[in-house]
């Protein structure tokens, strides 16, 4: 009797075991057939074709010093010092370098002297020239000693006015042995040290003027013919940072390398850029062309150099799991006319209202069913 209980017990707890089991396995291969079944959800934007966009372009240019002289001896000489260092500021007329003058100011002091011997020798024949006037009018003396006392007052002039000229060369010359700053400025390059020998044009020294900054920047003449000189506009430098300027004048001249035309700009503010930094200025023309603007991120390259997007197409089905509508993915062809930042403004075969992807498109393929969010 007991063995049979036992064997009863043991057949329902088999029993319950496998469906248990049974039970359980349903349920997971529900779920699995339920996940199966979900759909990638990405985003999307419905468009709209304008007619015309705003052309965004930035240009790049270069600040540079308002004036920026390279200075040289003009006279052969041996540098004996130089006042300055690169880096030093400096105000206008300071002496900022010498040659030895030593041998050219005794040059002036020899040619001093001989202009006094000679300033004597002239008033000498001057009074000899009255004496024998004197005489000749009196009858005492002739034509001939008259014409003799005239040939020796004009060499005795002759010799002091060559003298007068040699000392004003020779002054010059000492005048030209130093270098002035011919400005407020900075030293941003020292060429020369003592002891070195210069020669006529030798550059010494390289001033930059820091009253005043200007912008340079090279843009298409059609760009160049909407600005107007005087206005103010935004500059932007390479960190970001806004700065206004005035522009000053636009070059009536084409660059026959990049075909641009040079504006020039003052910076209202100096102490905000230095020379050598770069700079750029962002200029807006509206164009004629129809089409809309896009992420990046919604464009896949296509053959030829062409570019694609997916546009979705509605159908009947439902999300399994959320209810949303399921639509159907089709590739389109596009160009892209400009691009500006994170954006490209496109055209192709897009029409108004169509929603197109614009994230993803990495996962998806033409046919693909998927669920979209509407930005």
């Amino acid at each position: 009797m007991k063995q049979t209980i036992w064997t009863f017990s043991g057949v329902v707890l088999l029993l319950i075991i496998s469906i248990y089991l049974a039970s359980n396995g349903r349920s997971e291969s529900t779920v699995m057939g339920v996940e199966d079944k979900r759909l990638l959800r990405v985003e999307s934007k419905k468009i709209e074709l304008a007619d015309r966009y705003i052309r965004i372009q930035k240009f790049t240019g270069l600040i540079e010093p308002s004036r920026k002289s390279t200075m040289g001896f003009e006279v052969l000489g041996s540098v004996e010092k130089v006042q300055v260092e690169e880096g030093d500021r400096v105000q206008k007329n300071q002496e900022l370098a010498k040659l030895d003058t030593d041998q050219i100011e005794a040059q002036l002091l020899e040619a001093q002297a001989d202009l006094k011997i000679a300033e004597g020798e002239l008033k000498r024949a001057e009074n000899k020239y009255k004496r024998i006037q004197f005489l000749k009018e009196s009858g005492s003396s002739s034509v001939q000693d008259l014409e003799d006392a005239s040939q020796v007052k004009l060499k005795a002039r002759g010799r002091k006015e060559m003298l007068e000229a040699r000392i004003r060369v020779i002054s010059e010359d000492i005048r030209k042995s130093t270098i002035f700053a011919p400005f407020d400025g900075v030293v941003i390059e020292r060429h020369v040290d003592e002891g070195t020998l210069a020669g006529i044009g030798t550059v010494a020294l390289t001033l930059m003027a820091t009253d005043r900054l200007e912008a340079r920047i090279g843009i298409p003449r059609q760009s160049a013919q909407d600005l107007e000189v005087g206005q103010l506009y935004p500059l932007m430098t390479q960190k970001g940072e806004e700065i206004e300027a005035r522009l000053r004048a636009i070059l009536p001249v084409i660059d026959k390398m990049t075909q641009t035309q040079e504006i020039w700009f003052d910076i209202d503010d100096p102490e905000s850029v230095v020379a050598g930094q770069v700079i750029h200025i962002q200029l807006s023309r509206s164009e004629n062309q129809r089409g809309v603007w896009l992420p990046r991120t919604s464009l896949e390259a296509g053959i030829r150099g062409l570019w694609t997007v997916y546009s979705t197409q509605s159908t009947d089905e439902k999300d399994p799991l959320t209810g949303d509508p399921v639509v159907v993915l089709e590739k389109r062809p596009i160009r892209i006319i400009h691009s500006h930042a994170e954006e490209v403004f496109v055209s192709g075969a897009i029409e108004t209202g169509m929603s197109i992807i614009t994230t993803g498109i990495q996962k998806l393929s033409p046919g693909q069913h998927v669920v979209t969010d509407q930005l």
